[in-house]
C-alpha cells in the first residue's frame, strides 16, 4: 500500500469512534427539552429512538453503497450513478445542505457555550474558535481526524457517567401512558429529532 493511501486508510476501532463521535453533538443538550415542548411531551423518547434508528438505517445503505464502490468517494458515486450533470447537481445540493447545518451548528454552539462554561466570552472569539477548529481538521488527512475523534471519546464516557448520577432520582413512571400523545405527534417529532441527530 501506497503512503498516499495509507493515509487515507483508518482502523475499524476509529471508524467506530469517528461513526459515534460524527452523531453526537451540541444538539445532545438540547434535544430532549426541543422534542417535549415541541408536542410529543413523555413520548420524546420514542420519537428520538425512532430518529436514532432511521439515521442507522441511512448509514448502513451508505456503507453497502461504498462497497460497491470502494474507490470512490460520495461525490464520484453521485455522477457514476446519475449521470455527468444530475449528479454535479445533487452534489450542490449535498454541500448547501452540510454549509446549512455547518451554521446552524455554530447558532446552537454558541448559546450553549455561553450557558454552560464561559459566559463573559464575546460572541465573535467562540464562534472564530469554533471555526478555525473546524477548519484545521477539515485540511487535514482523514486519519488525523479519525484519531482526534478517538482522543475526545474520553470525553463521552464523562458524558455517560454524568447522565448515570442524574437518572438515580429519575421516576420512571413519568413516561406512561406510553404512547398517550397520539402517533401523529410522536413521528411529526420523529422528524424533528431525524433534523436534530443529522445535525450532531
Amino acid at each position: 500500500m501506497s503512503n498516499q493511501n495509507q493515509k487515507m486508510t483508518i482502523t475499524p476501532s476509529q471508524l467506530a469512534l469517528f461513526v459515534i463521535q460524527t452523531q453526537v453533538g451540541v444538539g445532545v443538550l438540547s434535544m430532549p427539552f426541543s422534542v417535549f415542548d415541541a408536542g410529543a411531551k413523555t413520548d420524546g423518547w420514542i420519537s428520538i429512538l425512532l430518529a436514532g434508528l432511521a439515521v442507522q438505517i441511512i448509514i448502513f445503505i451508505y456503507m453497502f453503497i461504498s462497497k460497491r464502490y470502494p474507490n470512490s468517494n460520495l461525490y464520484i458515486i453521485l455522477e457514476n450513478v446519475f449521470g455527468k450533470w444530475l449528479g454535479k447537481f445533487l452534489i450542490l445540493i449535498h454541500v448547501v445542505y452540510f454549509i446549512s447545518v455547518g451554521v446552524v451548528i455554530l447558532i446552537l454552539f454558541s448559546p450553549v457555550l455561553t450557558i454552560w462554561a464561559f459566559p463573559n466570552t464575546p460572541q465573535f472569539l467562540k464562534v472564530g474558535i469554533a471555526v478555525f477548529t473546524a477548519w484545521y481538521l477539515t485540511k487535514e488527512n482523514v486519519r488525523i481526524i479519525a484519531r482526534f475523534h478517538v482522543i475526545v471519546s474520553v470525553l463521552l464516557v464523562l458524558v455517560i457517567l454524568l447522565t448515570i448520577t442524574a437518572f438515580t432520582h429519575a421516576e420512571y413512571r413519568y413516561v406512561l401512558a406510553i404512547g398517550h400523545t397520539g402517533m401523529t405527534n410522536i413521528f411529526v417529532e420523529r422528524k424533528s429529532c431525524h433534523a436534530i441527530v443529522i445535525r450532531l
